[in-house]
């Protein structure tokens, strides 16, 4: 489970004990977001959009994000949405999930980024409240809490290649029951972290360059110019 207060600290260990697990006994993915580009849609509308979009380049790389992931086709995918309190509650549901259904794994993605005035009370968190955590990441369990401190060196986008990495390289993923995705709007402001997570998956699996390390605001717009320019081209 993955729980930080930015999705600049976003990211997976290879030594996290995480990795050690039954990654495949997660079976209920969660995406728990402030709202996405227009404030309107769930990340599942955007997320199927960059899939389209994306298959009109490359034919085998519009794939549903359990498929990117590597996870179980059948995990369940719930969103949430408040920027002070989605990632606690996000966490809490998958606690509760859990203790129902013994033996069965939840993974919690969540961030929280914001701009608050000079001088105004929120200035000082800068969005840190939907998770107030410490040390980045957890692994819990009902009965257990393992943790593990991870420098807050990354951003989301990059975070997002080296996390499907990860979870690519993990044995037994089919028993992944479900994934919490529980962030607020990351990079401009305007968008879901979800949107670029997506995005940078479909890059990734779709060319084995690598992305350079630059600004996420940078880095989003390379991609997006990537994915405008090879459209075009069709």
């Amino acid at each position: 489970m993955l729980v930080t207060e930015s999705p600049r600290i976003l990211e997976l260990n290879r030594d996290n004990q995480f990795m050690s697990r039954d990654v495949m006994d997660f079976w209920r993915p969660v995406y728990a977001e402030e709202a996405l580009v227009d404030g309107k849609y769930s990340a599942e509308v955007y997320r199927e959009f960059f899939r389209d979009l994306w298959s009109r380049y490359k034919e085998k790389t519009g794939r549903s994000i359990n498929r990117l992931l590597g996870l179980n086709e059948y995990a369940r995918t719930i969103e949430m949405k408040q920027a002070c309190y989605a990632g606690t509650y996000g966490l809490m549901q998958a606690r509760d999930y859990v203790a129902l259904h013994p033996g069965s794994k939840v993974l919690v993605m969540a961030s929280d980024i914001a701009r608050y005035g000079l001088h105004t009370p929120g200035e000082v968190t800068q969005g840190a409240g939907a998770v107030a955590e410490e040390p980045d990441k957890y692994l819990i369990g009902i009965g257990e809490t393992e943790q593990a401190v991870v420098p807050p060196t990354q951003d989301v986008v990059t975070m997002a290649a080296n996390a499907a990495d990860q979870l690519l390289t993990a044995e037994e993923r089919a028993e992944i029951d479900t994934i919490i995705f529980a962030t607020e709007s990351g990079i401009d402001n305007s968008k879901s972290a979800a949107v670029y997570v997506q995005v940078t998956l479909l890059q990734r699996n779709a060319a084995p360059e690598k992305l350079p390390l630059q600004s996420k605001l940078a880095l989003a717009r390379d991609i997006m110019n990537r994915i405008a320019s090879q459209v075009e081209g069709k």
